[in-house]
């Protein structure tokens, strides 16, 4: 993971230092006008992460540490989500090289509305 994470910050461009932390906070318009199309484990929240990323939203980033687990067993399962993280990865570095645009970013259909109607809340 630490070489995806150098990835994409170095590479990409995703402007966070570790893209697979689970640990994030969105803001409600994050969450109410991006559709989530993730349907596996922890994947949302890189989704959400690149998808910001291409919408030109702000990303703020508070260093966190993690420390190796002492008891018990992870719930992150690389080999199973692992297609799907790939997509995500794939997705950042469409954003920064290819130049895809915002409008491919599939927004939830309330959001969707108010774009067309030039309302904004």
């Amino acid at each position: 993971m630490r070489a995806a994470n150098f990835t994409l910050y170095h590479l990409a461009r995703l402007p966070t230092h570790d893209a697979s932390n689970g640990f994030r906070l969105f803001s409600r318009r994050v969450i109410n006008e991006i559709s989530i199309e993730s349907d596996r484990g922890f994947c949302y929240s890189i989704e959400l992460l690149v998808k910001c990323h291409r919408l030109g939203w702000r990303i703020g980033e508070v260093p966190a540490r993690w420390f190796q687990r002492a008891h018990g067993t992870s719930r992150f399962k690389v080999i199973k989500w692992l297609p799907t993280y790939l997509r995500w990865y794939a997705y950042a570095f469409a954003t920064t090289y290819l130049m895809r645009s915002p409008r491919t970013v599939r927004m939830n259909a309330s959001s969707a509305q108010h774009d067309a109607d030039g309302r904004h809340d």
